[in-house]
C-alpha cells in the first residue's frame, strides 16, 4: 500500500512537502498542461481517425493532465475510437484533496466528477476506471516508476513525462529510468516534458529518442519533445531469452477484429461480450441452452468478495484488483438504468478451526491492507452480529456482498453491439483464410474475426492444451423464520447468503464433487450442506423453513486454481520451438509464441467467477485487440492458456 502524498493546499496552490515543489503552474495549470503535453505530443492530431490510441503518464498527481486529455478527446469530432491512459503514481493524493483542488478548474467539473466517483483506495497495483461507456479507460498504477516499468508492458503512442523537477525528484530522470521508458516505446512513440535540463536531454538521446527543444510555457524558457526513432525489431518472430518468457508473448494486433463470436452466455461469456461491445466490436453470443445464465451462473445468489492471504502475493493481488473492478462495474451499470440487485453488506468468514484463526490474525495484522476492508472480530462480537452464540472469531470483509447473477448477466448482454443466439451449439472450428469459421448446430456457418471460448468446462473440448476439470456444485434454498435475520454473507465450511431477488430467502451450500458432470438436483447434497450449516451455526440452521435443493451445475476449475485467459497456443509450434526447454539451455534464444489464429479462451473461473470474470474479460479484451494489458506481467503469465503446455515441456513431456 503506497504512502499518501504529503501536500499543502492553499488558494489553488498544491505544494509537495516531500519534493519541495509545486504540482502545477498556479497562473494557469490547465493551459500549461495543454501546451506541454497535448501540443508537445501533437495531440489531438495524432489520434484522429485511429481506432485506438494509448498514452502513458509518469506522475498522475492531481489528475489535471488526464482531465485535460479527456476534454480534448471529447471536443474532437474525429478522435480515435478508444483511448487508454496509463498513469503511474508513487504517492497518490487523497480523494478529499482532489475534490478541493478540482474546484479551481470549473471547466473540467464534468470530467472531475466522473473521476472522483471511481477514484480508488491507495492499494498498490493497477486500477482500471471506465469513462464514456468504456471508450476511454484510465489505468491508475499506484507504484514507483522503476517498479512499474519492470512489472508492466505499456508501449504507448505518447508519453507525458510529468514528475517533479529533476533537481527535486532525480530518480525519475536517471539514465536507467529513461532507458526503461525507451524499452517501453516503439518507433514513432512521442514524448513531451516541461523540463529542458541538459542531463535529461542527453539521457533521452542516449536511450534512442530524437529530441528537440521547444519554447516553454509562460516564464519557462524551454521544454523538450522527442520521438523514438531507432528501429526496434517488432516482428512476431523476434528472438527472446528464456527469462523473458517468449512463450507468453502476445504482441500487437495489426488490426482489431470487426466482429467476435463468444461461446457461452454465463458470466464469463456475458462479461467478454460486454467488454468487447464497449470497444465498438459487434459480438454474437452463442448459447447451447434456451436461456442465459443457465449453468454455473444460474444460482439465485452469488458472492462478490476478494480472496485474502496471510501474506501479499500475486493471487491475492489478482483477486483484490478483480473485486474493486467488479464493484465499479456494478455501480456503472446501475447508473445506466440497469437494476442489478447487489447488497454489499459485508462478508463474515468464521474461524471454525484453529488454522483459519491463525490465518485471519495474520491477514488483519498486515499493514498493506486497509482497515476499512478487513477486520478481525472476536467471538463475542461475532455472536452479536450473527444473532447466536458461537465460540469462534471471524474476519469481516467490508463491501463484499450478495448479487443476483442473472441480473448481472442480463445487464451485460443488454448492449446494442451484442446479439444472442440461444439453443445453438458450436460443432466445429475451421478457418476461412486467417479467421475462424464456425459450424453451428443450426446448420449455419459463421465467419468471425475472432472466437472466445467462454462456455465453462466445455471450453476444453476445443483445446487439448488447456486442462479444465469439471466440479459439480449444488446450492439449496430456504426461508428465514419470522424471528431470524441474516445481516451479512457468511462463509463457514460452506456459505449462506441472502437471495437478493427474494426477501427472507437464503441460499446455502455448496457441494463440491470433482469430475461429476451432472446438473440433476440431489436431496443427499442438500442434507449434506444442511448438516454442514448445523455444525457451525446450529441456531440459524434450525430456524430455516422450506428447505429444498436449489440449483446444480458444473464449475470449470484448473489444477493451479488460476483462470484461463488469453489466446490458444499453436500446439505444433510450441512443441517444435520449445522442445528443449527441459534441457535448461540458459544461453539460447527462442522465437515469440505462435497462436491459433483468432481463438481465445476465458474459462477456469472456479467458484469465484462472479468476482473475477469482469476483470478477466477486460484483460482478455486488451489482449484480443492488441492493446497494452492493465495487469502486471506476472498475472498475465499466471492466466496464460499456454502455461500448462509449457510446464509439460519443461519436464520433457
Amino acid at each position: 500500500m503506497p504512502p499518501y502524498a504529503q501536500v499543502e493546499i492553499k488558494d489553488g496552490r498544491v505544494y509537495s512537502s516531500r519534493y519541495e515543489d509545486i504540482y502545477y503552474n498556479t497562473d494557469d495549470g490547465a493551459a500549461e498542461s495543454k501546451y506541454v503535453f497535448l501540443s508537445g505530443n501533437d495531440l489531438p492530431a495524432r489520434w484522429q481517425g485511429k481506432s485506438h490510441f494509448c498514452i502513458a503518464e509518469t506522475g498522475f498527481g492531481t489528475g489535471l493532465n488526464f482531465l485535460i486529455t479527456m476534454q480534448a478527446w471529447l471536443d474532437d469530432s474525429v478522435h480515435c475510437e478508444t483511448l487508454d491512459y496509463f498513469a503511474i503514481e508513487a504517492y497518490p493524493l487523497r480523494a478529499a484533496q482532489l475534490v478541493e483542488i478540482h474546484t479551481h478548474w470549473p471547466d473540467l467539473t464534468k470530467f472531475s466528477e466522473q473521476l472522483l466517483e471511481q477514484y480508488p483506495e491507495r492499494d498498490s497495483g493497477c486500477h482500471s476506471l471506465s469513462f464514456e461507456r468504456g471508450r476511454v479507460q484510465l489505468h491508475l498504477i499506484f507504484d514507483r516508476l522503476e517498479s512499474c516499468l519492470s512489472h508492466y508492458q505499456l508501449n504507448p503512442d505518447a508519453w507525458y513525462l510529468d514528475g517533479f523537477a529533476p533537481s527535486r525528484n532525480p530518480s525519475m530522470w536517471t539514465k536507467e529510468a529513461l532507458n526503461n521508458i525507451a524499452l517501453q516505446s516503439r518507433t514513432g512513440t512521442s514524448l513531451a516534458t516541461f523540463t529542458a535540463a541538459g542531463e535529461v536531454r542527453r539521457n533521452l538521446i542516449s536511450a534512442g529518442f530524437e529530441v528537440r527543444k521547444r519554447a516553454g510555457f509562460g516564464r519557462k524558457r524551454e521544454m523538450l519533445c522527442a520521438l523514438k526513432a531507432k528501429k526496434d525489431s517488432g516482428s512476431s518472430r523476434r528472438q527472446y531469452h528464456l527469462n523473458n518468457a517468449p512463450w507468453f508473448v502476445t504482441g500487437k494486433a495489426t488490426k482489431p477484429p470487426k466482429n467476435v463470436a463468444i461461446i457461452g452466455a454465463g458470466i464469463a461469456g456475458a462479461q467478454s461480450a460486454w467488454h468487447l461491445a464497449q470497444r465498438g466490436i459487434n459480438v454474437v453470443v452463442i448459447e447451447q441452452r434456451d436461456k442465459i445464465a443457465a449453468a454455473a451462473s444460474g444460482n439465485p445468489a452469488g458472492l462478490i468478495a476478494p480472496k485474502l492471504t496471510a501474506s501479499a502475493g500475486a493471487e491475492e493481488a489478482f483477486y483484490l484488483a478483480a473485486f474493486e473492478y467488479q464493484l465499479r462495474q456494478i455501480n456503472a451499470l446501475n447508473k445506466l438504468g440497469h437494476a442489478i440487485k447487489f447488497t454489499p453488506d459485508g462478508l463474515m468468514q468464521l474461524a471454525y478451526k484453529q488454522s483459519l484463526l491463525s490465518r485471519f490474525k495474520s491477514i488483519s495484522a498486515r499493514q498493506d491492507l486497509h482497515t476499512d476492508l478487513v477486520k478481525l472480530i472476536d467471538a463475542d462480537e461475532t455472536s452479536g452480529l450473527l444473532g447466536e452464540k458461537v465460540a469462534y472469531a471471524s474476519l469481516r470483509i467490508d463491501r463484499a456482498g450478495c448479487i443476483s447473477p442473472i441480473d448481472l448477466c442480463r445487464a451485460l448482454l443488454d448492449h446494442p453491439n451484442i446479439r444472442l443466439k440461444l439453443a445453438t451449439s458450436l460443432i466445429a472450428i475451421s478457418y476461412a483464410g486467417n479467421h475462424p469459421q464456425l459450424s453451428l448446430s443450426t446448420g449455419e456457418s459463421l465467419d468471425v474475426g475472432a472466437l472466445v471460448l467462454a462456455n465453462g468446462y466445455q471450453a476444453g473440448d476445443f483445446s487439448s492444451t488447456t486442462p479444465i476439470t469439471p466440479v459439480r456444485g449444488q446450492t439449496s434454498t430456504a426461508r428465514l423464520s419470522a424471528d431470524q435475520s441474516l445481516t451479512h454473507a457468511i462463509r463457514h465450511a460452506g456459505y449462506i447468503l441472502n437471495a437478493p431477488s427474494q426477501p427472507r430467502d437464503v441460499v446455502f451450500g455448496a457441494s463440491y464433487v470433482r469430475g461429476d458432470h451432472s446438473d440433476k438436483l440431489r436431496e443427499s447434497e442438500t442434507r449434506q450442506d444442511l448438516d454442514n450449516l448445523h455444525a457451525n451455526l446450529p441456531q440459524l440452521a434450525s430456524g430455516l423453513r422450506h428447505i429444498k435443493p436449489g440449483h446444480a451445475s458444473v464449475r470449470a476449475t484448473t489444477t493451479d486454481r488460476w483462470p484461463i485467459v488469453g489466446p490458444l497456443a499453436d500446439e505444433a509450434f510450441y512443441k517444435r520451438e520449445y522442445a528443449d526447454l527441459h534441457q535448461g539451455k540458459h544461453y539460447k534464444s527462442y522465437s515469440a509464441a505462435c497462436y491459433q489464429p483468432g481463438i481465445f479462451m476465458l474459462s477456469g473461473l472456479g467458484s469465484r467467477g462472479l468476482t473475477s470474470a469482469g476483470y478477466c474479460a477486460n484483460l482478455l479484451t486488451h489482449t484480443l485487440m492488441g492493446y497494452a494489458s492493465p495487469a502486471p506481467v506476472s498475472i498475465q503469465h499466471a492466466l496464460h492458456p499456454a502455461r500448462f503446455l509449457i510446464r509439460k515441456l519443461r519436464k520433457g513431456r
